[in-house]
Order: C-alpha cells, then sequence, then structure tokens
C-alpha cells in the first residue's frame, strides 16, 4: 500500500473524511446502525438477522465539492448531506476495512 499523503478528518463520531493521495477524491466513511430488520441467508439455507454497527464508504470528486463549497447559499452540512455523494460499498464490519477498501480503489 503506498504511503498516505493525507490524513484522515474526524466530523464526529461514526463520520470520517479521508482526501484521495492525488486529491480528486474526497472519501467519506460513516457507521450505521443495523437492527435486526433485515436478514441474510447462509449456504446451508438458514435465515440470520443482521444486526450490529457497520460501516459505509461514500465519496465525491473533488471539483464538484470545490463547487459545492464556493457557492455561498450552502454551509458546511449542506455539503456533508448533498446527494452528490456517490455510493461506493457498505456493510463492512470495521472502519478499517471500508478504508482498506476505498483505498484499494485508488491503486
Amino acid at each position: 500500500m503506498a504511503d498516505r499523503k493525507y490524513t484522515m478528518i474526524r466530523i464526529r463520531s461514526g463520520d470520517y473524511l479521508l482526501p484521495s493521495n492525488d486529491m480528486q477524491t474526497m472519501w467519506r466513511f460513516s457507521s450505521y446502525e443495523e437492527t435486526g430488520l433485515g436478514e441474510w441467508k447462509d449456504d446451508k439455507g438458514r435465515w440470520h438477522k443482521i444486526t450490529g454497527t457497520f460501516w459505509e464508504v461514500r465519496r465525491m470528486a473533488m471539483p464538484k465539492i470545490q463547487t459545492l463549497a464556493d457557492n455561498p447559499r450552502l454551509d458546511d452540512e449542506d455539503i456533508l448531506y448533498s446527494d452528490e455523494w456517490e455510493s461506493w460499498a457498505s456493510g463492512f464490519r470495521s472502519r478499517k476495512a471500508a478504508i482498506a477498501d476505498a483505498l484499494g480503489a485508488e491503486s
């Protein structure tokens, strides 16, 4: 894995940003809770409730972030909750696994 040029930015508990090494993408890592409403089927045909804390990864191109940031009608919260964030992957049991997945995309 390549050395990181930038460090992760903590927005709040369970919500982090990480710029890509080439500064073309901003990665967002967020935790979420599954309360058992969803289920999955194992290879033996048994159903299991999905529960616990999981991590999702979203990304946005830096030019899009800059355009949003340049809009005087938007504040930081508007950017964080913008529909411009592209879903990358979810269902990770740890933040470390989510980060590894995103950084693997940079390779």
